[in-house]
């Protein structure tokens, strides 16, 4: 039998569906590393607790009675490949989706295409960055053409595949959004070769512009892992970092639009009634590698982009390329004292110049 770990069909899946794929016993894996007792406790923590997954690490880290924990999370952080806390994030978030499923979105790929081309008006502030569900992983497309990186200290550059995300207070910092940043094994040398980031967003000053909570942010996280003795995050790392957040950012603000179209897809569950009727052990084992990929999730489509055809004064057309959308504070109201959230679209111009069909077959490079 094939080695899933080099399959590269393993390989193409986001996070929260890789790990399990890759390494089908990681669960129980973890659980005979710490024992009945300690990975009961855990899974209650995990399942119940509001706490965000990095506030729940220190609590248990600080047990007496959790010592094995402890011993757990600092050879996950000393691992060669590490920054920060970051590897021992990376195995507390896919332990915590495996045991305590979450919302999953997708975005479609011409979605992502339309936020690459999307920018943030300055005036917009963190306030307007609304969370739909206090936790949910989002994936970023399923070409992984993504421009967007992570890095693993490692093995290099690696293609982001989407972001963990919890809404909470963090013990020193106030409310925020915790995030765990995923990056894809794809080009590696297998599915367990990836690169992970973490970071806190601080949400106590509301009015503080979006970009501006990302700068700080980031400083902050490098600030507080220098104070905790752990190897910080290098400052090319951190420019990729706030790419990342900002493109995280253009997302949920595209989440919140009311003309967003969404789609539930209940695949795993149709997948479930589907065999619940196999018998055969060699036919349940094909249905199960058939279903290493499926989640159920909510997809977000794109709305067909705009496009247009242009002319220079001498008649000429004009050579293709994008314009860029972008979100802004429309003012409106009595007088206009008051502001609300627009997004204008990102429009391909001379498109057919090109001989692409479509935008969802566009790559961006």
């Amino acid at each position: 039998m094939a080695n899933p770990s080099t399959d590269i069909a393993v390989m193409r899946l986001a996070h929260p569906l890789r790990i399990p794929a890759a390494m089908p016993t990681f669960t129980s894996y973890f659980e005979q590393i710490l024992g009945p007792r300690a990975w009961s406790d855990l899974c209650t923590a995990l399942q119940t607790s509001d706490t965000l997954t990095g506030g729940l690490i220190e609590q248990l880290c600080n047990r007496p009675d959790f010592a094995i924990f402890k011993q757990l999370i600092l050879a996950a952080s000393s691992a060669p490949g590490g920054t920060e806390l970051g590897n021992a994030y990376a195995i507390l978030v896919a332990i915590r989706q495996a045991v305590s499923p979450q919302p999953y979105f997708v975005l479609d790929d011409p979605v992502v295409t339309l936020l690459e081309h999307t920018d943030i008006a300055d005036d917009i502030p963190i306030s307007m960055l609304q969370l739909p569900y206090s936790r949910f992983f989002i994936e970023f497309g399923k070409s992984r053409e993504t421009t967007l990186r992570v890095q693993n200290i490692e093995s290099g550059s690696h293609i982001v595949e989407g972001c963990y995300c919890e809404r909470g207070s963090h013990s020193l910092l106030g409310p925020g959004f915790y995030v765990v940043v995923t990056g894809s094994p794809l080009g590696k040398a297998d599915a367990m070769d990836d690169a992970t980031n973490h970071l806190f967003l601080a949400t106590s000053d509301p009015d503080l512009s979006i970009k501006s909570a990302l700068h700080q942010s980031l400083i902050l996280a490098n600030k507080l892992s220098t104070a905790a003795n752990l190897r910080p995050t290098s400052l090319d790392m951190s420019e990729e970092s706030f790419d990342t957040l900002l493109f995280l950012a253009k997302a949920l603000l595209y989440l919140g639009l009311a003309s967003t179209r969404r789609t539930v897809n209940d695949e795993k569950k149709d997948w479930r009634k589907a065999i619940a009727g196999l018998k055969s052990p060699a036919k349940k084992l094909k249905a199960e590698k058939r279903a290493r990929g499926l989640v159920d999730h909510i997809l977000i489509s794109a709305p067909p982009l705009p496009y247009s055809t242009e002319l220079v004064a001498s008649g000429t057309s004009v050579k293709a390329h994008w314009r860029r959308g972008h979100y802004r504070m429309q003012a409106h109201g009595l007088q206009s004292l008051e502001r609300k959230l627009i997004f204008v679209s990102p429009m391909l111009i001379n498109a057919d110049t090109h001989l692409v069909p479509s935008a969802s077959q566009y790559l961006v490079k």
